[in-house]
């Protein structure tokens, strides 16, 4: 995979779950807390500077209160909006 195409994913990822964050009316914060992780972690993520685990997704998702079919439509827009 080449540099651009893995920033690209990280972005579409953040994107994503920031998406799903702010529709939950979510800070980072408050997202943090809920997960157990720092909130500048969520902040790099959703920023695309860092990528993030399947078993950490899942926490995230449980957090967040959705589901797996949700967070792949919001990155599929993500992934859209990217290009």
């Amino acid at each position: 995979m080449s540099d651009r195409n893995r920033e690209e994913d990280l972005l579409a990822l953040g994107r994503a779950l920031r998406q799903l964050r702010r529709q939950q009316g979510l800070s980072q914060e408050q997202l943090a807390e809920r997960v157990g992780i720092h909130a500048g972690y969520i902040s790099r993520i959703e920023r695309g500077h860092r990528g993030i685990q399947w078993l950490t997704l899942r926490r995230f998702l449980a957090a967040l209160e959705t589901d797996l079919q949700d967070f792949v439509v919001a990155l599929e827009r993500a992934e859209h909006e990217c290009q």
